[in-house]
């Protein structure tokens, strides 16, 4: 057999004819699914076997009698028809929405397609379909145990009197955002949805919610917004779905009379919190030395969903540590620097924090962790 090539990176096709050069391919999604790379790729004949990873990317809604499909999807359903046989590789197949679910089989088997869509009185067709594997099975070449389990601990941050002050008026200020998109039904769930990311950004850190609260004000005052509107968001990498969240396009106009004054008050507090932040304080105090105490070499993996939170603690980092002690995994990053970043971590660099899914990271760094638990932490404030 031979080996795989990375399309984009280790080879480039000019014309059609060429894929024929090579039998064995990996490629982006979203490389593909742009229409020159996939107009040349169905050109390119038949393919004995196409998978799929994270499968659960490929995501077609059904509204009624009208079907909304993805390009992920339309990339995949192309594929399809060049080829003989499928494998679709997802942890998260189902995500509760059954037309999601029932699309994913219809491209495993479009010829069964009627008794698909009568999956709810004839569930046991999932059985012919779908192959379940618990992680704690899986093996390496030579049949060792690739998973070594993991230990969790939460941290808990006891906050000050600004923190409880600073949440409250957050949560003034979210409740008028809520009501205002409630207010207007359907065309408010973008609304709603804003709300939502501010409150998940305020739990991960106080330099998140500030920064996305400048940004929001920025847009009021008429800055430019170069961010994602919610229809784009999935399209985004679902692996690093926090961070396309931080940068969410919203409405230019205020969501209810008075929101640039609340902004104004939620701005000057969220930066005096940032000049004495417990959490922060406590991740490094307690926790990094704590891992530390041991062995001062030791390597430490962090997971955040934020990109604003992920700088803020290679800035704290790298003000203790030094600048190349820290290194960075984004969904903004190309491949080849991700790998980069990995292979300095697994040689100098001795913190790696990423915004992609904690699991899915250590699965990467398995060769690093094989002889060891991993040890979980979370650091949560305790706001009563």
């Amino acid at each position: 057999m031979g080996e795989f090539q990375i399309y984009g990176e280790d080879f480039h096709i000019n014309e059609p004819r060429h894929w024929k050069m090579y039998d064995y391919v990996i490629a982006s999604m979203d490389r593909l699914k742009n229409e020159n790379h996939l107009e040349s790729l169905q050109q390119a004949g038949p393919w004995d076997l196409v998978v799929f990873d994270e499968a659960h990317r490929l995501s077609r809604r059904q509204y009624g009698l009208k079907l909304d499909s993805s390009q992920r999807f339309q990339l995949a359903a192309n594929l399809r028809n060049n080829t003989d046989a499928i494998i679709l590789l997802s942890g998260i197949p189902h995500q509760g929405m059954q037309d999601k679910f029932q699309a994913l089989l219809e491209l495993l088997r479009p010829e069964r397609k009627d008794e698909i869509t009568t999956l709810a009185l004839n569930p046991e067709i999932i059985g012919e379909m779908v192959f379940r594997n618990n992680k704690a099975d899986v093996t390496d070449a030579e049949g060792n145990f690739i998973f070594k389990g993991k230990t969790t601990k939460a941290i808990r941050v006891h906050v000050s009197e600004a923190v409880l002050e600073f949440d409250r008026s957050l949560q003034h200020y979210l409740k008028q955002g809520y009501a205002a998109g409630a207010a207007l039904g359907f065309r408010g769930n973008a609304i709603g949805f804003v709300m939502t990311v501010y409150r998940k950004l305020a739990a991960s850190s106080v330099a998140a919610i500030h920064n996305a609260l400048l940004n929001r004000r920025a847009r009021l005052e008429g800055e430019v917004n170069n961010g994602y509107t919610i229809n784009e968001l999935d399209e985004k990498d679902q692996r690093f779905f926090g961070e396309w969240e931080e940068q969410l396009q919203t409405d230019a106009k205020e969501f209810f009379e008075g929101e640039l004054e609340l902004l104004d008050e939620l701005i000057g507090d969220a930066a005096q919190l940032r000049t004495d932040d417990r959490k922060i304080q406590l991740f490094m105090e307690k926790l990094i030395d704590n891992i530390l105490a041991n062995n001062e070499n030791e390597k430490v993996l962090i997971f955040t969903e934020y990109r604003t939170t992920q700088n803020y603690l290679k800035e704290k980092l790298e003000s203790r540590f030094g600048q190349n002690r820290v290194e960075l995994i984004n969904g903004s990053m190309p491949h080849q620097r991700r790998r980069e970043a990995i292979a300095s971590f697994e040689e100098d660099a001795q913190f790696l924090i990423s915004t992609g899914f904690f699991e899915e990271l250590c699965e990467g760094l398995w060769g690093h962790f094989q002889a060891t638990t991993i040890k979980q932490y979370a650091i949560s404030e305790s706001i009563e």
